[in-house]
């Protein structure tokens, strides 16, 4: 990738990217295994900033002065970055990702990993607390204050005495 620099006239910015080729060479066997036949293979920040480019050139004026938003939810990572006529204004990666919510859906609800992730998948866990992961919170609350609190309400009050 390069570009004319925009601050010398007659620079060109140059981006060299590397890669092991077993890590090249297995994603286009994954590629291949779907069905698909790879043309180019990019690396993972380049990759979703020219799909954010394409999102925006659909937008409205071009997005022209649009904030621009990309979510990337990975298995173990969550990406964030925002964009404005395409100048970065914010990219941060969070150590949050897909595992870690079916670990939490495994918790809460009783499943085994491979039954949450299918639940989670599907959108079919339950809504609502259930009974084994209320009364580990009422026993938590009771064990932590000197006056019973309820776990029925969103926010839960305690009560301290002072004397």
């Amino acid at each position: 990738m390069s570009s004319a620099s925009p601050t010398s006239v007659g620079d060109v910015e140059v981006l060299i990217a590397a890669s092991r080729k077993d890590r090249v060479q297995d994603r286009q066997g994954l590629a291949e295994a779907a069905g698909l036949k790879p043309m180019v293979l990019d690396i993972e920040s380049h990759a979703s900033r020219l799909a954010m480019s394409r999102i925006i050139k659909a937008l409205p004026n071009e997005g022209k002065d649009a904030l621009v938003a990309l979510f990337e939810i990975g298995a173990d990572t969550t990406s964030l970055k925002v964009l404005r006529d395409d100048e970065m204004l914010y990219d941060r990666d969070q150590a949050f990702g897909g595992a870690q919510l079916t670990q939490l859906i495994s918790r809460q609800y009783g499943f085994s990993f491979e039954e949450a992730e299918l639940k989670k998948l599907g959108g079919d866990y339950p809504r609502t607390t259930s009974r084994r992961s209320s009364a580990r919170s009422s026993t938590a609350c009771h064990r932590r204050s000197a006056v019973p609190c309820s776990t029925s309400s969103p926010a839960r009050r305690t009560t301290r005495s002072t004397t």
